[in-house]
This record gives C-alpha cells, structure tokens and sequence, in this order.
C-alpha cells in the first residue's frame, strides 16, 4: 500500500507520515510549498509521484494571523488546492482523508459539536476550511473528512513554542477560563489516521465527516495552567496568565467560545478510542525545550513579577 500525504513536512504531515511508515505503509509526500503554487504545478508535482492507494490531505495554511491578513493566499492552499489534490487522486482511484479543524464553528453550541453540526466559522481560516469540506462533499465521493480539535505540537513556529518562548521571556498571557477546547496531538491525530486507513483498506464504505479531538474537554486557562506545570514545574509562574473571560485570546483572530468535539461517530464506526490529551504534553514540551528559548524557571519567576 502507498499512502500520498501532502504537508508532508508540517507537524501534522511528519506525525502521519512516521505513524503510516511504522506501520509498514510505503509513504510518498507533497511538501506544503508546493501548495502556495497553482493547481497546475501542484497538479504535475503530485503526477509525477507513483500512484498512491490513499491520499492524506493535511496541508493547510494554519497559521491563523495570516490566514487574516490573506485571506486570497488562505484560499488558495485550503481551498484551491483540494481541486488539484482531488484531481490527482480521481486519476490513482484513490479515496481522500482531509484534515480539517474545530475551526469550522462558532462556538455558541452549550455541547460539543458532532459532525451533523452545521459549520458557521468566525475566522479567515474556519472558512476555508468549511469551503474545503463543501468542495469534496459536492465533488468526490470517496472522501473522509477528519475534523481535529487544538492542535497540539511542536513545531518551530507552532502555538505551543510560541507559548513557552513567551513565558520563558517574562511576558503574561492572556488566558480564557469559560473557552472550552479539546485539545489534540497530533501523533494522536496519526494514530487515528493509521487506523482509519486500515479498516478503509478492507473495501467498507464509510465515507463521510468525523471529528477527533484528545479525550477531556478544558478551558484555555486550564490548558495553558497544564502546559505551564508541565514546563516550568512550579504553581509561582502561574501568575503569568491573565485570567479573563471570552474567546478574545488571539489578537484579531476570532475564536469560537466552545470548541469542543464529540467523537462517538469515529468510535462506533473505527472503534477507535479518545486517549488523554495530557499523556503527549510531556514529550511535546520537551521537543521545545531541546529546540532552545525556554528559560530555567527562576529565570522566568524573576521576569514576571
């Protein structure tokens, strides 16, 4: 089996790729630069690839401060690109697993969201990707849409580099305690993806939306308490969040106020089950903290007081 996954080298695409390949899946990937291309070269790009059996389409413009500031760029590499994606694989026969993201709502549900739940997306890059989903419901049948929830990872430019890099240099964050997320890592995301594909592997025809988020919802203030003890080992940098209430934690970037997902369709389908979100921070955090940037503790302490 031959699995094309394309952001190959985003978090998200080397967490899948490196599950996929211990699994002993042979893996062919698309670099997320080539999606700031047009169709036409992504097209050739993935065309001149062995035919892949599946196709894994997790690149994305995450970055959601410059999903804003461009929204046409947005459009391109989270909408556009899916035509080519599915272009290509209509030619392999192959089925389509898009990532897609909690981003989708708007948060005014009181209850996690289920994949019947009708998407309303508040920001630049919620939209794209609902436009994203529309696109493949309308067009190619073969598809399994995978909605995720905070993503979790530790990548350079990631949100939870970006946390610590903060906190070790002194800064204060502001943290939501009525926001609910359901965070995620994304070598959980793989896990999930690896066994989906499996069961896909056996001809059952299960095409449709999904969501997978870390078992335990949490406030943002909750996450970022976790992340902090995890990191610096002390309750005293806890002064460093700004307790506060709403969604308004990202300047510019609006947020839904609850972005909790249900999971039961996945497991009633794959039989796949939620695991702790917590048990991959340690590893995550420690990824950063070789990666450099993060402060000794009483470094920290000294700053934010």
């Amino acid at each position: 089996m031959i699995v094309c996954v394309t952001g190959i080298d985003s978090p998200l695409g080397k967490a899948i790729a490196q599950r996929l390949q211990q699994s002993g899946i042979a893996v062919e990937g698309v670099p997320y630069e080539q999606f700031l291309m047009t169709n036409d070269a992504i097209v050739r790009a993935m065309r001149a690839m062995p035919s892949a059996d599946f196709v894994v389409h997790a690149a994305e413009m995450a970055d959601l401060f410059k999903a804003e500031q461009h929204p046409d760029l947005a459009y391109q590499v989270n909408v556009s690109a899916c035509e080519a994606v599915a272009e290509v694989a209509a030619l392999w026969k192959a089925p389509i697993i898009h990532l897609s993201s909690h981003l989708v709502f708007d948060g005014v549900k009181k209850n996690p969201y289920i994949s019947a739940n009708k998407g309303r997306p508040l920001s630049v890059f919620g939209r794209t990707k609902l436009q994203s989903e529309q696109w493949l419901q309308e067009n190619y049948s073969k598809h399994l849409i995978l909605r995720v929830g905070w993503l979790l990872e530790a990548g350079a430019q990631g949100w939870l580099q970006t946390m610590l890099s903060a906190l070790s240099s002194g800064k204060r964050l502001n943290a939501s305690t009525d926001m609910q997320l359901t965070p995620v890592a994304v070598d959980d995301v793989a896990r999930v993806v690896d066994a989906v594909i499996k069961q896909l592997s056996c001809n059952i025809s299960v095409w449709g939306v999904y969501h997978y988020a870390g078992a335990e919802a949490v406030t943002h203030y909750e996450l970022l308490k976790a992340i902090v003890l995890q990191a610096f080992g002390q309750e005293e940098m806890l002064q460093a969040l700004i307790e506060k209430k709403g969604a308004d934690v990202l300047p510019g970037v609006a947020l839904p106020a609850n972005g909790a997902l249900g999971c039961i369709k996945l497991r009633n389908t794959f039989g796949v089950k939620q695991l702790p979100w917590r048990r991959y921070l340690p590893a995550l955090i420690e990824q950063c903290q070789q990666r450099g940037g993060v402060k000794p503790t009483e470094n920290c302490l000294e700053e934010t007081r």
